[in-house]
């Protein structure tokens, strides 16, 4: 759950699937029928639960993303390292 939180603070929603689960009402004369708005409350629930894992994996896919990233640009660096060695060699050997 402490994944949904930070979802929850990253994205500015006001609500998890449990504090909706939670939220109780009160009853009032000729109010709403409780087993409806229970019923319509939980389909909304099951609709935040997805929404929040689908945040979830777009997240971790994010992170692995940026580390592959790093460790393409980490490669790039020393690749070009090497070409620069490679070329300093052949100088100095008259071949380039």
């Amino acid at each position: 759950m402490s994944r949904i939180r930070s979802i929850k603070e990253q994205f500015g929603l006001h609500f998890t699937p449990l504090d909706i689960h939670n939220k109780e009402f009160s009853v009032k004369y000729r109010g709403y029928d409780k087993d409806e708005v229970d019923e319509f409350l939980d389909m909304i629930i099951k609709d935040y639960e997805k929404l929040s894992a689908e945040f979830a994996k777009l997240q971790e896919q994010q992170n692995i993303g940026d580390n592959h990233q790093d460790v393409t640009r980490s490669e790039f660096t020393n690749l070009k390292e090497r070409v620069i060695k490679m070329e300093g060699m052949l100088n100095r050997a008259g071949i380039y």
